[in-house]
């Protein structure tokens, strides 16, 4: 599908975003202890602590990888690091994507 396509589009895309919306809400990523923690109470200190060092963990290479992707001509090295970005995100296989707490005693997992 073209970004650019001419005529009306939407009639084309809407089913389409359609099919990949419906799961969502029932995804794994969105109904888990975490996010009801999340959405149904403050989180305490100690809470926070451990998303803060998962998010950073998981996402502190990210921005660098996918700068790297938009701005090299080098096709090898926007293929690694697009390879490696999904083999760090699953592989396309939401339980290899889920981490795990650092500490057995943490209040999230």
């Amino acid at each position: 599908m073209s970004v650019l396509a001419q005529g009306n589009t939407r009639t084309s895309i809407e089913p389409s975003l359609e099919k990949m919306a419906t799961p969502v809400p029932s995804s794994e990523a969105l109904n888990n202890d975490f996010c009801s923690r999340w959405m149904g109470r403050p989180l305490t200190h100690p809470e926070v602590r451990v998303f803060a060092e998962q998010y950073l963990a998981r996402t502190v290479n990210t921005s660098g990888m996918v700068a790297l992707v938009l701005n090299t001509n080098d096709l090898k090295a926007r293929v690694e690091c697009v390879k490696n970005l999904y083999s760090e995100y699953g592989n396309g296989d939401a339980p290899k994507a889920t981490w795990s707490c650092p500490r057995a005693s943490s209040a999230i997992c």
